[in-house]
């Protein structure tokens, strides 16, 4: 048998060898971005069950277990119900940052602050410029912790690269309950500056006495989540299927399953595969 006639068995046995992979590959893509678009037009069941197909045929497939994970965060009635999926996108991929950044706020909320904490730190050490975790593990150090100074590094690293008007207010809580006056004074100053009379009226009437984060003296300021009683069971089950569908899906930070999330948005809007 000539050199060529075996190159070419070999080729055709390698074409129907890939053939289900390439198959399966096809399916994902078209699955995936089917469920991103149910997602965005509000079809949350239609969404779970297509992500769901997209983990049958390859169930380590992280942005689908995110994506799922997202949804039961913002539509069942147990924040928790979402865990299940944020650790199994890690579990897939460990360089999966969203998941990490995911699961620092629901941990943040339920008011278990050293393991939002842990898991926003892996976040960092994977991008230390995610600005999302430095702005959530900031708000962490400030309410949950009592660490104002490590809360303003955090809020520092927001503000250099974004001016989010929410991380000058929890800088200047920061300052307020480390009693630096002259800096609470200053930032306030800026807020007004950039147009943010309602911020800075609320931060004056606060600081007329040093912060302290106590839930009767603290008054979140719009678009931060209520902390949740501890509730937290580590060992969360999967949750059941489906939740009820219907109605607005937003949320404390946006979660996207491909590429940096380079600002801090407040609406949950997963993306198109590319």
């Amino acid at each position: 048998m000539s050199l060529l006639n075996i190159f070419f068995i070999f080729l055709l046995l390698f074409q129907f060898h890939c053939l289900p992979i390439c198959a399966n590959a096809e399916n994902i893509q078209q699955y995936y971005e089917e469920a991103a678009q149910a997602y965005q037009a509000g079809d949350y069941q239609k969404a779970i069950a297509l992500y769901e197909k997209v983990l049958e045929l390859e169930p380590k497939f992280a942005p689908a277990y995110n994506a799922l994970g997202v949804i039961y965060r913002n539509r069942s009635e147990n924040i928790l119900d979402s865990v299940w999926y944020f650790k199994e996108a890690i579990e897939a991929d460990p360089n999966y940052l969203e998941a990490y950044d995911s699961l620092g706020k629901i941990y943040q909320q339920v008011n278990e602050p050293d393991l939002a904490i842990e898991y926003l730190k892996k976040a960092l050490a994977i991008n230390p410029d995610y600005l999302s975790a430095h702005f959530t593990v900031a708000w962490v150090y400030l309410l949950g912790k009592s660490q104002p100074q490590e809360a303003e590094y955090h809020f520092k690293k927001v503000i250099e690269t974004k001016g989010l008007p929410l991380a000058y207010y929890g800088l200047v809580l920061a300052y307020s309950m480390n009693k630096n006056n002259a800096m609470v004074l200053d930032v306030v100053t800026q807020l007004r500056e950039m147009g943010q009379n309602e911020y800075a009226a609320q931060l004056e009437q606060m600081i007329r006495k040093p912060f302290q984060p106590q839930e009767a003296q603290l008054v979140l300021p719009p678009g931060m989540p209520e902390r949740q009683p501890n509730v937290l069971v580590e060992s969360t089950p999967k949750p059941p299927p489906a939740p009820p569908s219907g109605g607005e899906i937003s949320g404390y930070t946006q979660i996207r399953l491909r590429g940096k999330l380079t600002g801090i948005p407040v609406e949950i809007q997963p993306e198109k595969k590319r």
